[in-house]
């Protein structure tokens, strides 16, 4: 019966997911407040960075990337970034020395070893 089970399981889990990051998308559109000039903040990305400026009619946040170096732009509603802790920061860029994208996803995001190897093997074509 495990067949049966397995498809509806992983169909729920995706709908737990869709609802979790679309909710919390919303209540970061109500909290633009939360990213000031200086924030440290993780971008879509996955890397942490620094809010530049924030253009609130477009809910955009211009960031410096702490990794790469780059300026780069993220929605509040649909990046899902989230705010860091400068510890957290200094922890990222050193997994990310170590480890690197790989590091970052498996530690700090939640990713397994497997879903790392999936989504590099589908990207890497």
């Amino acid at each position: 019966m495990k067949w049966i089970y397995d498809p509806i399981i992983k169909f729920v889990k995706s709908l737990i997911y869709q609802f979790r990051y679309t909710f919390r998308a919303y209540l970061n559109v109500w909290d633009k407040r939360k990213y000031k000039p200086g924030t440290l903040i993780q971008s879509c990305s996955y890397y942490p960075g620094i809010v530049l400026e924030i253009d609130s009619t477009e809910g955009t946040i211009i960031l410096f990337d702490l990794i790469t170096g780059d300026r780069r732009a993220c929605s509040i509603t649909s990046c899902g970034v989230k705010k860091l802790f400068p510890k957290e920061v200094v922890e990222m860029i050193e997994e990310y020395k170590l480890n690197g994208d790989r590091g970052l996803l498996i530690k700090y995001n939640g990713w397994t070893e497997k879903e790392y190897n999936k989504f590099m093997k589908k990207h890497k074509k």
